[in-house]
């Protein structure tokens, strides 16, 4: 899948890097929960934890290194994570590696 900004969905090795970056960040997700409210709830948990998770997972879905992603206004970055996140189906990454006990 490639969105409309060029985002694609990355390689399993890649996924499991990004996975590797956010996987203590990421809540319960169920059928229920908007997918807003899931990366609402990741960016959240990046700042409380003062990471930078963040620029990290955008620099890999993005393949850009961290000066051109800080160049980025906070709202276009908040975007492309968005788009990113979706894009790479987080919450069933998050499905997948918990049921083959991958990481955290």
């Amino acid at each position: 899948m490639v969105s409309s900004y060029g985002i694609q969905a990355l390689p399993i090795a890649k996924a499991l890097e990004l996975y590797d970056i956010l996987g203590k960040y990421l809540p319960e997700f169920s059928e229920d929960t908007h997918i807003l409210d899931f990366v609402g709830t990741i960016v959240d948990n990046i700042v409380e934890d003062k990471s930078d998770a963040y620029v990290e997972a955008l620099c890999l879905m993005l393949g850009k290194d961290v000066p051109e992603v800080i160049s980025l206004s906070s709202e276009e970055r908040l975007k492309l994570f968005s788009i990113g996140l979706s894009v790479n189906d987080i919450s069933n990454l998050k499905m997948f590696c918990e049921d083959v006990s991958y990481g955290r």
